[in-house]
């Protein structure tokens, strides 16, 4: 990231000095003396951080905090003021305020409030960075969940379905829209459910095993299952993993 800061005040000595001690910390600076000139080149070019007075002719600095805003949620702002008061500050710091600086300024607190205004700004940026990383992940992985030639059914613990892919849908004739929520149990044949599913929990490597599963027909489907068992902690059921062929062909 670029270090560049806009400086806004009506004083060009001001200006001259803020700029110059930014300056000698490889900071760069663009300095304006008004607001509205401000805004329009906010409006132009990004700035991570500003630092503008509170008390100027044309608009005072909490408004155009409040615009800076506006234009770029993410930029930093620290109002510095010769009137410094409790309640201008916790006004300011209300506002979305970065920090607040009291002149005349101390030049180190002054490099230390820009640099801490810089790693915010960065923080904010990489934070970003991870939520569309963290999206872009999840809908990828569903994407390859859906499509995967492999029977995928997830049960939570309470024993509903939660998850299946597009191969269950096929196989069953429901979508995961008809079945998310609802009870494990009615995609699974009676007799199945009375005489295999506790074996089903035993078996440690699931090789062609008879699985009898209910279409949305109310059809059994009888397939021989070879894959993975899901489980949680204490051993539970919660989904299983892979391939199925009609028990005809085994």
């Amino acid at each position: 990231m670029i270090k560049k800061v806009m400086l806004v005040d009506d004083d060009e000595g001001v200006l001259a000095l803020l700029s110059a001690t930014l300056e000698r910390e490889g900071i760069l600076t663009y300095c304006t003396d008004g607001a509205q000139k401000a805004l329009k080149k906010l409006s132009e070019e990004f700035f991570p951080v500003v630092i503008t007075d509170i008390m100027m002719p044309d608009m005072d600095g909490l408004e155009l905090l409040e615009k800076i805003k506006e234009i770029s949620s993410d930029t930093q702002v620290i109002m510095i003021t010769a009137y410094a008061t409790l309640d201008s500050a916790i006004t300011a710091l209300k506002r979305s305020a970065a920090s607040y600086i009291k002149k005349p300024f101390d030049p180190d607190e002054l490099v230390s409030q820009t640099n801490a205004a810089f790693d915010k700004y960065g923080l904010l940026e990489e934070n970003k960075k991870m939520i569309e990383e963290l999206r872009y992940a999840k809908e990828y992985n569903e994407e390859i969940i859906d499509h995967l030639v492999y029977t995928l059914l997830v049960i939570d613990e309470n024993g509903n379905i939660t998850k299946m892919n597009r191969a269950m849908e096929d196989l069953l004739g429901y979508t995961q829209k008809e079945l998310a929520g609802k009870p494990a149990d009615i995609i699974f044949s009676k007799d199945f459910k009375d005489r295999k599913w506790n074996e089903l929990g035993n078996v440690k490597k699931l090789m062609n095993f008879p699985v009898t599963f209910l279409s949305k027909e109310g059809r059994p489907i009888e397939v021989l299952f070879t894959g993975t068992l899901m489980k949680s902690k204490e051993g539970k059921i919660l989904g299983l993993i892979g391939t199925t062929k009609s028990q005809k062909e085994g």
